[in-house]
């Protein structure tokens, strides 16, 4: 069996993560400095891991959402991807400006057509999804809307009615030793669970089915990307060189975008693959 793009992604995004820790290891170091010089040094990594935060998660969907893409491609045919999956590449071949009836009825036969054509052993033949159709047009930054309409082309409407009350929001009951052993214990099995096809991965393992959510309701989640979005903001473009978050509240900022992270490719994982 061949090796599967996720799990080599899931390895390389740990490093990333590796790489934060270790900056608000270093600034937890120098917060119990008094000189002047290690104040200043701890306000700019502070900062820098502010930003950084943001750049990863940015990333994150972007290079997760091609990982997952090339494994769709290497182990499903085109008839058996999910049929969200399939309107979404298809409709980069359509005009959007159809009505709504016109467009999903040639939506349909390019479906179909593509169903037919598809044959892996054949190169000219073999449907290959591409991941642009996948992403946000118009704001790369990683704000609840951007992720849920990413998720939502894969098969998962709402992405915060499934982590609302998940498993994973100990992270926002203040036990950062407990988050950081689910944090750990998850890694360890989408790394051993992702490492050939077919996966093994159940969303239902850490309650990450869907949830209600009042019409203007805001999850935890949502008001932490929020936060973390505003807190880059204020850095980026604001006129001030003081400190706006400390290295422990930098810490549950990376527990948070980590369990986020986590919480995507399970999600995304059960939604395309455990039907194979």
């Amino acid at each position: 069996m061949s090796q599967s793009n996720i799990n080599g992604y899931i390895r390389e995004l740990s490093k990333r993560h590796d790489e934060i820790s270790l900056l608000i290891n270093h600034a937890e170091n120098l917060f119990e400095q008094t000189d002047e010089n290690s104040q200043k040094l701890y306000d700019s990594i502070c900062r820098s891991i502010s930003i950084l935060l943001v750049t990863h998660l940015e990333g994150f969907i972007k290079d997760f959402t091609k990982e997952l893409i090339l494994d769709i491609n290497q182990f499903i045919n085109f008839r058996d991807v999910n049929k969200s999956v399939k309107r979404q590449y298809i409709s980069s071949f359509l005009i959007s400006n159809d009505n709504k009836k016109l467009f999903n009825q040639k939506s349909e036969k390019l479906i179909l057509k593509f169903e037919e054509i598809d044959n892996k052993d054949d190169d000219e033949k073999y449907i290959k999804i591409t991941h642009d159709p996948f992403l946000f047009k118009d704001n790369k930054n990683p704000k609840a809307n951007v992720i849920e309409y990413v998720c939502k082309n894969f098969g998962i409407k709402n992405i915060f009615s499934h982590l609302k009350e998940s498993s994973l929001e100990i992270v926002f009951e203040n036990d950062r030793i407990e988050t950081n052993d689910l944090i750990e214990n998850i890694y360890s099995e989408l790394i051993e669970k992702t490492e050939e096809f077919p996966f093994n991965i159940n969303a239902s393992d850490y309650n990450l089915s869907t949830v209600s959510i009042a019409r203007n309701e805001k999850t935890y989640w949502e008001t932490f990307l929020e936060e973390l979005l505003n807190t880059r903001h204020k850095i980026v473009h604001g006129s001030t060189l003081d400190n706006i978050k400390s290295h422990t509240e930098l810490k549950d900022f990376e527990q948070k975008t980590i369990l986020i992270q986590y919480g995507i490719i399970i999600l995304l994982i059960d939604s395309n693959f455990n039907s194979q």
